[in-house]
């Protein structure tokens, strides 16, 4: 199909590790490089002229001024300070370093990759537009290796190597923070706080990237990496300082870049396991980087880049002419017009949904997501026979909800399932009686696991049932971007299959955006296409027979099977949610949330020790964050200061909350306050009981795939 009608297609990916294998990687990495520019800005201006324009400019001067009648400091010690803070957040770029970097990386890759894919129509769709606006990369962040890829993308393909925003815990990296900073990164601080003369300073020297250099800057929206592979909430701060210079005037429009880094297997997968059970995340370090170093010996698959639609601001926003001004912007970060309250947010969220739209998975998400479902939603002893089927199955599934799905382009599915188990050997086995199993991936030690960790210290019998599901999710988590609607809409439907027929179509949606808003936190989307991607789902499951459509009645579909695991993948959001909940609701005085989330923890470990089937991914610290930011959304909890402490108690829509989440994991609110009030710790317990249900694939007869 033709790539002009929006239909993405594996076709359209190159390969451009392949293109170096059996040439010179010093010959390509010293060719002559001729960059497309971004744009061309009135004054171009070198990097040291950057910082120099930075302390000159009329904000940072003005804030100068009140900082030093606010503090008492001289004006001349806060120049100082200015210059320093300059210099620590300042890039370079020195093609020599740049040249060697990529020579190496070339190398790595060779090793560890069977590919690197690009998306070649979204590239020309990008170089396109190259010249005429500032250009702005949103990346998304699954790994550190996020930002060495898209500059090595960019080099490839004769692209001005992006200025790229890093935290400044890599600045203090031996050596490594130096290479970094002159391979074009410049440092910020994780959290500025009310020190507003580095929100000035920091602000303004974006201002000046995007005004007065050729270069695209490139940022992660999300913040930080996501540990579950899952798009995490937005940050609006870096993206406010990108719009500053567009809605103050200064250029006349701004073009961002949303782009999907999908890697078939992750570098730091062990890592964010250990993270998201309670591990606290280590310090970056010279010692932390040799380590990551050896991981390199593994294989690693393919990594795919894909560009979307560049997003014109100014379309975007449809800021009125007279709203821009050449006069110079005085007005703080902190002042902000009405129009950028409401478009900022409204972007973020579609720069993530675009990035989600373009991702591509590979046969191992969908191995991660049958086996997920053979080991704990439906417990089942798949053959390795059936176990192929049911991956054949799934692709087609999730190619009816848009998904791009890379099997190599081999029809042999067998073969792409052996391939792909061979680059994740080691998280999954096939077994002497070719059954597909998690592979152990925790060492037990005697001594309690993370003493000052953000999470309960659980056992080490829990610890190697957890961690190895922890990873698969990692892998399940990208197909959920493609099924939260239609799981969503079908765990509502199974809520009243037992007390009416169908429902309306207007009741549903109403059902379905109340719960849709509960886990806004964990799954982000967009508010302003909800209604019409309610219904275009609708049409889609009609077609699977999750549901029947008749005129404006929903009836419930045949799909057992389909409906079962869809089902599945969320009841361990619902288990987490609810078991928060109840940790709340019986807190006899304010808490924190490390407090709280350690015993709602606790609470799911106990249930685990004593047999009950609760998933192990409800452990997952990711999930309980969420959830204390959704109940907080939903008034279910409030938030107030106690000793100079931020902490939660009840709030008025508690009950509602508990009582609505009750429905989607029925029969645990009794499970939860009985079980865990006198754990079983028998390391005895079987935490998961095989079962003789049939597969996905023999009772998928009924449906209309």
């Amino acid at each position: 199909m033709d790539p002009t009608l929006g239909i993405r297609r594996m076709e359209d990916f190159q390969n451009i590790l392949k293109d170096r294998c059996g040439t010179s990687d010093i010959s390509f990495m010293t060719k002559k490089w001729d960059p497309i520019k971004t744009h061309t800005p009135l004054h171009r201006i070198d990097p040291n002229r950057i910082k120099h324009e930075v302390f000159m400019s009329d904000r940072v001067q003005g804030v100068l001024g009140e900082v030093s009648r606010d503090t008492g400091k001289s004006i001349p010690m806060l120049c100082i300070e200015i210059h320093e803070m300059l210099d620590e957040m300042g890039y370079n770029r020195r093609m020599g370093v740049i040249r060697w970097m990529g020579f190496f990386l070339i190398k790595i890759l060779k090793k560890t990759c069977s590919g690197v894919l690009v998306n070649e129509y979204s590239i020309d769709r990008v170089k396109g537009i190259m010249g005429k606006t500032p250009v702005v990369f949103a990346p998304s962040h699954r790994s550190y290796a996020d930002f060495i890829i898209l500059s090595f993308v960019c080099y490839n393909y004769d692209i001005e190597i992006p200025v790229v925003a890093a935290g400044m815990d890599f600045q203090q990296i031996y050596i490594m923070g130096r290479v970094l900073r002159n391979c074009c990164a410049f440092y910020m601080k994780r959290s500025f706080g009310s020190d507003k003369l580095y929100w000035a300073v920091f602000g303004e020297y974006v201002s000046m990237l995007i005004t007065n250099n050729d270069a695209p800057v490139e940022f992660f929206i999300e913040g930080t990496r996501s540990r579950s592979a899952k798009s995490l909430t937005p940050k609006l701060g870096f993206l406010s300082m990108v719009l500053d210079p567009f809605f103050c005037g200064r250029i006349d429009d701004v073009t961002i870049v949303p782009i999907n880094i999908s890697y078939d297997r992750t570098l730091e997968e062990d890592l964010f396991a250990y993270e998201l059970l309670g591990a606290p995340k280590p310090k970056e370090s010279a010692t932390g980087l040799l380590k990551a170093l050896t991981l390199l010996s593994g294989l690693y698959g393919r990594i795919y880049v894909d560009f979307s639609e560049p997003i014109s601001v100014k379309q975007f926003c449809g800021i009125p002419k007279q709203r821009l001004t050449t006069e110079p912007c005085t007005e703080t970060l902190f002042d902000k017009s009405e129009i950028e309250v409401k478009v900022v947010p409204s972007l973020a969220n579609t720069i993530v949904q675009e990035q989600q739209c373009h991702a591509v998975l590979t046969a191992f998400n969908l191995i991660a997501v049958i086996l997920n479902n053979s080991l704990f939603i439906k417990p089942q002893k798949l053959a390795f026979g059936a176990f192929v089927s049911e991956v054949k199955w799934l692709k087609d599934v999730m190619e009816r909800f848009g998904a791009l799905v890379d099997f190599h382009g081999n029809d042999d599915v067998e073969d792409v399932v052996c391939d792909s188990m061979t680059v994740h050997k080691n998280l999954v086995l096939l077994s002497d009686s070719h059954i597909v199993t998690l592979a152990h991936k925790h060492a037990s030690t005697d001594e309690p696991q993370y003493v000052l960790a953000p999470g309960h210290s659980l056992s080490n019998e829990i610890m190697k049932v957890a961690v190895p599901v922890m990873m698969l999710h990692h892998y399940i988590n990208p197909c959920l971007s493609f099924l939260i609607t239609p799981a969503v809409i079908t765990i509502v439907l199974q809520s009243i299959k037992n007390t009416t027929p169908s429902i309306s179509k207007d009741e549903l949606f109403k059902k379905y955006h109340y719960v849709r808003m509960l886990l806004l936190q964990d799954f982000v989307m967009g508010k302003a296409n909800e209604a019409e991607n309610f219904n275009t789902c609708l049409e889609i499951m009609d077609s699977l027979n999750l549901l029947e459509l008749r005129r404006r009645q929903v009836h419930h579909g045949r799909n057992i099977p389909l409906q079962s695991l869809l089902i599945g993948l969320l009841r361990p959001y619902f288990f987490s949610y609810l078991t928060l909940c109840l940790t709340l609701k019986e807190s006899k005085s304010p808490r924190t949330v490390t407090d709280l989330t350690r015993e709602a923890q606790k609470r799911v470990e106990s249930l685990l020790l004593s047999s009950y089937p609760v998933h192990p991914y409800s452990l997952a610290l990711d999930l309980f964050t969420c959830a204390m930011r959704s109940l907080e959304f939903m008034r279910a909890a409030v938030k107030v200061k106690r000793e100079g402490q931020l902490m939660y108690q009840p709030g008025p829509h508690l009950n509602r909350v508990t009582l609505e989440i009750d429905k989607y994991v029925p029969r645990v609110i009794d499970v939860l306050i009985s079980r865990t009030s006198s754990p079983s710790s028998s390391s005895s317990s079987t935490l998961i009981a095989p079962s003789s249900s049939k597969s996905l694939t023999e009772t998928n007869s009924s449906s209309k795939l």
